[in-house]
């Protein structure tokens, strides 16, 4: 972040000095056990706790400056200060909008139901090839994450990519008034956050807040073979399309799976038939490269560049982290997060594979009255796919169970756990050179735990 003065903050965010002296600070955080020397800290009041309580700490560990929402008696060092404003969530967005227009950059924002964390790393590494490129780091894609991303600009950056998640309708609509992306990429609309939409319509209507908020150029790139991703293309005169289907301008005519190592692909676009190399395995991957490709087109990045990009690419982790352990184990780490979509994609995959293939799965959450019906069909897909082992966690696990017994499934390849512990332990008696395990969950889940109990085995 570039230096800035509490006075510029008080006038960006309309707040009152009520303690110290106008000075200066750089860099922001909202968490008082990690916040640096000279950064400012944001007194958040969130869900189980409230950031006032640790302002003190955040001040005593060298922040330079505290926002906050009320009057605070606390004794400041030399320099540091006290600025208060009516609420510190928008405090934190306002100053966010106000310093990302300090920069003169291409933006580009993503969203969808499934797929946006590998499509933004993927478009950022292709437009590194061009631009010095910041990209929203690991999930930070709310309210409060996106916002951070902001402040990570520096003077040298010449290309922005955001991902914008949503669970309620408004919230992307906020994000993209606070980033201003020009470049607006939707990957699909899907089963997510249904307890809250309730309807896939809804879904797409949350999506599309994204193009309807773009600015400039105001080029929205789509998935042609989503219909009602198809249909947002009437918010703007500018649309790109990817996909596999006629519609496409860059499209997928041929699709060549390699197994882990990847697959290739032959890409339609501009009046060519080129190869593409895409170093993750998945169909679902060969829409997510596509809208790097058309993204990285829109933005001047030659074919040859686009290629390079890809295959620098790396995924976050835990989305799709290929594990090759000692003992002659292959791990699928997909556990930061599930919905129907991303669950069936994942489990495509592990059924590609050779050796045994393992199933571990926890529940998917927030699909409100959908979420009986979503977890049986799980278990008939895991059935129909041949999977050999089918271990369970969660109030819908039994749910699961019973779709993959009525598909087919013998009860000695289903397992159900009551936590992570007791899943971990019967899995590593079970588990021989040569398996493939999947691993995957919806974030509360926290199935990571099984993947470091596999790893810390493999020492």
């Amino acid at each position: 972040m570039i230096q800035m003065n509490a006075a510029e903050l008080c006038r960006a965010v309309n707040g009152n000095l009520i303690s110290g002296i106008f000075g200066d600070f750089k860099g922001v955080s909202i968490d008082s056990r990690k916040i640096e020397s000279g950064q400012l800290f944001f007194a958040i009041i969130g869900e189980r706790l409230d950031g006032h309580q640790f302002v003190e700490s955040a001040l005593k560990k060298g922040g330079a400056g505290a926002v906050v929402d009320r009057e605070m008696d606390i004794s400041l060092k030399e320099g540091q200060f006290i600025i208060k404003v009516e609420d510190t969530t928008k405090a934190l967005q306002k100053l966010a909008h106000y310093y990302r227009k300090k920069f003169d950059l291409k933006v580009v924002g993503i969203t969808g139901s499934v797929g946006k964390t590998t499509t933004k790393d993927m478009i950022a590494a292709v437009l590194s090839e061009k631009y010095n490129t910041l990209k929203t780091e690991g999930n930070l894609n709310n309210y409060y994450g996106l916002p951070l991303t902001l402040f990570q600009l520096k003077s040298e950056h010449e290309a922005l990519v955001v991902e914008m998640g949503m669970s309620r309708l408004k919230e992307i609509e906020l994000l993209a008034k606070l980033a201003e992306p020009e470049f607006g990429v939707v990957t699909n609309v899907g089963y997510s956050h249904l307890e809250y939409l309730k309807t896939l319509d809804n879904v797409a209507k949350g999506k599309q807040e994204l193009i309807k908020n773009l600015i400039g150029k105001r080029v929205a790139i789509l998935n042609a073979d989503d219909p009602r991703v198809y249909k947002m293309s009437e918010l703007t005169d500018k649309v790109i399309f990817f996909g596999m289907g006629e519609e496409a301008d860059y499209r997928a005519v041929k699709v060549k799976e390699k197994g882990l190592n990847g697959m290739e692909i032959v890409l339609k676009a501009e009046n060519q038939k080129i190869p593409i190399q895409i170093p993750l395995p998945g169909k679902h991957n060969v829409y997510n490269a596509l809208a790097a490709i058309a993204t990285g087109r829109a933005l001047g990045v030659s074919f040859s560049q686009i290629q390079e990009g890809l295959l620098k690419f790396r995924p976050s982790k835990m989305r799709m982290n290929i594990l090759k352990l000692s003992q002659g184990l292959t791990v699928l780490d997909d556990s930061y997060n599930a919905n129907p979509d991303s669950m069936r994609a994942s489990l495509k995959v592990l059924a590609d594979c050779s050796g045994r293939k393992i199933a571990i799965l926890g529940d998917m959450l927030e699909l409100g009255e959908f979420a009986g019906e979503a977890h049986r069909e799980i278990g008939r897909f895991a059935a129909e796919l041949g999977i050999d082992l089918l271990l369970i966690k969660g109030d819908y696990s039994k749910i699961v169970a019973e779709g993959a017994l009525k598909a087919g499934f013998n009860a000695d390849q289903v397992f159900i756990f009551e936590n992570n512990k007791e899943m971990a332990n019967q899995l590593l008696d079970m588990v021989q050179p040569g398996d493939t395990v999947l691993v995957k969950g919806s974030r509360g889940m926290a199935m990571e735990e099984i993947v470091k109990a596999l790893t810390r085995e493999a020492e």
